[in-house]
């Protein structure tokens, strides 16, 4: 299932394959997928339903997490225009890090924050309570849910 991204060519997708599942045929999907974006294979169905809040949902997550930024940027003053370049240069930036940079998540935020800092101070309130943790998790978990619910109808 590929996701809105792939409409710029950077979606992500994943098919299911089986040991009998001919290279010929696997070699025909991954060309078929790759003006789209990234394209993987599973093993197993069940782990599609497993990925689906971390791929194909994500970029509705992604987004709203964009739009109350913008948001943020307009109650401060700032226009529409630049709070679109904004919000989509640094994701667009943080995105490119993350795909080139062989740092994992935790050693990247840790450059970013200096000790008593801005970001620092925007991200104690971000974790506060587990609060960001608990709304991914909340988010992911309804998503699988509703994945194997599809599946299964």
């Amino acid at each position: 299932m590929p996701n809105l991204p792939a409409f710029v060519g950077q979606g992500t997708s994943l098919g299911v394959t089986g040991q009998t599942f001919p290279i010929s045929a696997k070699t025909a999907v991954e060309q078929v997928f790759a003006p789209v974006g990234k394209f993987e294979w599973v093993v197993d169905a069940a782990l599609i339903d497993k990925a689906m809040p971390f791929y194909a949902c994500a970029p509705r997550y992604i987004f709203a997490f964009a739009e109350q930024r913008r948001k943020r940027l307009a109650r401060l003053d700032f226009d529409t225009e630049f709070a679109q370049l904004l919000v989509a240069q640094t994701m667009l930036g943080s995105a490119a890090m993350l795909a080139a940079d062989p740092r994992s998540p935790s050693e990247l935020k840790r450059a970013v924050i200096s000790p008593g800092g801005t970001t620092e101070a925007g991200v104690i309130e971000m974790e506060r309570e587990g609060a960001l943790p608990k709304i991914v998790r909340a988010a992911t978990s309804a998503a699988y849910r509703r994945s194997v619910e599809l599946r299964k109808s």
